[in-house]
């Protein structure tokens, strides 16, 4: 696997969401390609060809494990309402240490994460098919809707897309959300492309390595396979769930519908979540107007004001804090300072899981208000396709901006000037026999 290496910071690339890329970031993508599939162990086979039922069977044996391991988590972390932490109380400044190796829950951990096909499927007890046919068939037999996860890169992978990792660990660790996604829907993921990383080197042993683009969309297809809606981008569990619940309502009730039925049905169910959310953002501008003394003077920050206002507050489950907490273990430096401080001290998870709640309030009231909004129009003017492929290209397409034919995932347009050489685009060269010499050309 070939790595590009930056040698500065790039700040605004480190986040990984679509439109917080540092603007000489865009110009370089790199493509993280899966490890080779292993050979599938007996165990995990056995369990998912149970479905959800071998998942729930599996989580049933191990219960006793996760229960002693949430606490162990939980401990690395903030407290749920995330106050700041007295830095004199000694058991707490313990405790907020990283949670050690285990090499026995390792391997449970893996095991269940298998089983799931979702990477921290441990924490949502969630089992995700990884083929279309697969889910449909099962939806077909179950009556119950299908909800499919378009994505870059794998959701059994540690680095997918940044959507994708956010919904694994402040949405699909909520056991409310989980709970309703278990008894509610057939779930499956699919890859729309690699996922692109970039690694930005000190020069001096240190590197960061993050995603830079890519998004994620889930959508609600019905037992016919056709599809019924679909929710862009990244959402708050909250918001996740009541919108979800809609398209899910709409799915079973137009199952069975067909033809003209259908069009009617899906273009009247889009017309009035359209109306609904046009009132309630004209609701939210009035709120923000009323709140404001001074007037606002751009869409980024009328955005950022509406997703401040107390109906759009994000609230984490302590499942899923304590999750955020296990990917981000505190220093040896910031262990150090904060037992060396007298004082009340907020440690930098709390201060990350703030930043979190607004960065999740902020995409979740655009996504809904603008990309899902879209997606309502194309339902209502007659444009929306059915088929869930054709569906998933428009929305990476017309609302992600990453049409499937471009292979820099629109991070290389060619009318932008970048002052490097080829706009600093540097393509795989692979060699070819002439006839009587071996020359290299371009893959593309």
């Amino acid at each position: 696997m070939k790595k590009l290496v930056i040698a500065a910071v790039l700040a605004g690339c480190l986040i990984g969401g679509a439109g917080l890329i540092a603007q000489d970031a865009v110009s370089y993508p790199r493509i993280m390609k899966s490890a080779p599939a292993p050979t599938v162990d007996p165990q995990v086979q056995a369990y998912r060809k149970e479905g959800q039922a071998g998942m729930d069977r599996l989580m049933a044996e191990h219960a006793a494990e996760i229960a002693d391991r949430m606490p162990k988590l939980r401990s690395a972390g903030p407290t749920p309402d995330m106050a700041p932490i007295a830095a004199s109380d000694e058991a707490a400044r313990t405790e907020r240490g990283a949670v050690p190796a285990d090499a026995d829950w390792e391997k449970t951990r893996t095991l269940i994460d298998s089983v799931s096909g979702q990477c921290d499927g441990w924490t949502s007890g969630l089992f995700w098919h990884n083929d279309f046919n697969e889910a449909r068939a099962e939806s077909q037999r179950t009556g119950r809707p299908l909800l499919q996860l378009h994505m870059l890169g794998k959701l059994s992978d540690e680095v997918s897309c940044a959507n994708s990792r956010y919904f694994r660990t402040t949405v699909y660790s909520d056991p409310a959300v989980a709970k309703y996604l278990r008894e509610n829907f057939v779930l499956c993921w699919s890859t729309f492309r690699a996922v692109p990383v970039i690694t930005v080197d000190y020069g001096d042993g240190r590197r960061i390595e993050r995603t830079v683009t890519g998004n994620s969309a889930h959508a609600v297809i019905d037992t016919q396979g056709r599809v019924v809606d679909v929710l862009p981008g990244l959402y708050s569990a909250g918001a996740f769930m009541k919108v979800l619940e809609q398209a899910r309502t709409q799915a079973v009730a137009s199952a069975g519908l067909g033809g003209e039925e259908l069009r009617k049905a899906l273009t009247d169910y889009h017309a009035a979540r359209d109306k609904e959310l046009a009132a309630q953002l004209q609701k939210d501008r009035e709120a923000v107007a009323l709140d404001r003394q001074m007037p606002i003077t751009d869409d980024e920050e009328l955005w950022k004001a509406i997703a401040g206002l107390p109906q759009h507050a994000v609230e984490f489950s302590p499942e899923s804090i304590s999750l955020v907490a296990a990917k981000n273990p505190p220093t040896a430096q910031q262990a150090m300072l904060a037992a060396m401080s007298k004082s009340m001290v907020e440690t930098p998870l709390v201060r990350m899981t703030r930043n979190l709640k607004q960065s999740v309030a902020l995409d979740t009231v655009k996504n809904e208000y603008v990309l899902h909004a879209a997606v309502h129009r194309w339902y209502i003017d007659g444009t929306a396709e059915f088929d869930p492929m054709k569906m998933r290209n428009r929305v990476y397409k017309e609302l992600f901006l990453m049409p499937a034919n471009d292979p820099w995932l629109g991070m290389a347009p060619p009318d932008t000037f970048s002052a490097l050489p080829q706009n600093g685009i540097v393509e795989p060269r692979v060699p070819v026999f002439t006839g009587d010499r071996l020359i290299e050309v371009d893959v593309n």
